[in-house]
């Protein structure tokens, strides 16, 4: 009775190690095409010049593929027209070594405004039936924005000040205004939650202002700051600064030099 329930557990195991090997063979000796996400995002860059880029990547896996064959890539919006506001190639020609590849688009329109969302709809299809597309996998939404001016000057900063040599990190963040950004470590001993706003005007002079702005340091201490500075669009700024006390005298000024991250 036990060497036969030893003998039957080992037939069962051989029956279900062939049954899997059947079931993996069948899937790994096809070659499957599918895009990794069925959303894809993706921003435009203010600083970049139309004709604008996008991309959007898909992947290959499996291992049948023996020879060079063909994925058509269809791209369709009910805003944009192709080959007149977009373009890209629609044929794309996968290698039995090809594991990654990204369809390139080009648009070039005036529907296209600062801060607007917009959106394409991508589809994988098989020419030749040698490639599977992957059925939850076969399409893909981009949707990409084209960054606004004001957007631009947002994020992580490293501030020289001039006044003391000091380095150290700042960040800008945006509120609900167009053309103001602010500063949410103003002269590296900001109390919490203080932040100071910068003015950026789109004029010839790339200039930047801070208006006559309460502020208040980690010790209490209460100031009248006012600044003036420009632009530049690579990544770099600078603004001259003073800070009145509560008396009306100017006890702090200097000049600080900001640099993305």
């Amino acid at each position: 009775m036990k060497y036969s329930t030893v003998i039957a557990i080992v037939f069962l195991l051989f029956i279900y190690s062939c049954n899997e090997n059947e079931f993996i063979d069948s899937h790994i000796n096809k070659t499957y095409a599918e895009f990794p996400t069925n959303t894809y995002s993706q921003t435009i860059p203010y600083t970049e010049q139309s004709p604008y880029s996008l991309a959007i990547p898909y992947q290959i896996f499996g291992n049948s593929l023996k020879k060079n064959d063909t994925l058509i890539v269809r791209i369709t919006s009910n805003y944009f027209t192709k080959n007149s506001d977009f373009w890209y190639d629609s044929v794309r020609i996968i290698t039995p070594l090809t594991i990654f590849d990204t369809v390139h688009i080009s648009i070039a329109t005036n529907k296209i405004w600062e801060g607007g969302s917009f959106s394409l709809q991508c589809a994988l299809v098989s020419k030749n039936k040698s490639i599977t597309v992957s059925k939850n996998a076969q399409s893909c939404t981009l949707f990409f924005t084209r960054e606004s001016f004001i957007n631009y000057f947002t994020g992580t900063y490293t501030c020289f000040e001039t006044s003391t040599n000091a380095t150290y990190d700042v960040s800008f963040i945006r509120i609900n205004n167009d053309s103001t950004v602010y500063n949410t470590n103003f002269w590296d001993f900001p109390l919490t939650g203080q932040q100071l706003p910068y003015v950026f005007r789109k004029d010839a002079e790339q200039s930047i202002a801070i208006p006559e702005s309460e502020w208040t340091d980690k010790l209490g201490k209460k100031y009248t700051v006012s600044g003036t500075g420009t632009y530049t669009l690579n990544g770099t700024f600078q603004v001259s600064f003073e800070m009145e006390n509560e008396q009306g005298i100017v006890e702090h000024s200097g000049t600080h030099n900001f640099t993305k991250k």
